[in-house]
């Protein structure tokens, strides 16, 4: 997808292989690849890729992004529990 010029955000929790996700995320990866210790600080970078990808796109799609995002959220939490 990075090659047909789409923007790749890779996000990193607990004990994930950052090397690869590094290698996942657009250049610069410092934009593009986010990491947290836990799921406590997943919303504060969920906010952090809604500005990055709503600038961007309009707002009716952007909101889909939230919603899904805020899915995964809870499903994430619920397999961590």
């Amino acid at each position: 997808a990075k090659d047909l010029g789409f923007k790749m955000f890779a996000v990193g929790v607990g004990n994930a292989v950052e090397d690869e996700l590094r290698e996942i995320a657009s250049e610069p990866v410092a934009e593009h690849y986010f990491y947290t210790a836990d799921f406590k600080t997943i919303n504060q970078i969920g906010k952090r890729l809604q500005k990055k990808i709503c600038v961007e796109e309009d707002p009716c799609a952007c909101e889909s992004i939230v919603k899904f995002q805020t899915r995964v959220e809870g499903l994430l939490q619920a397999l961590t529990r």
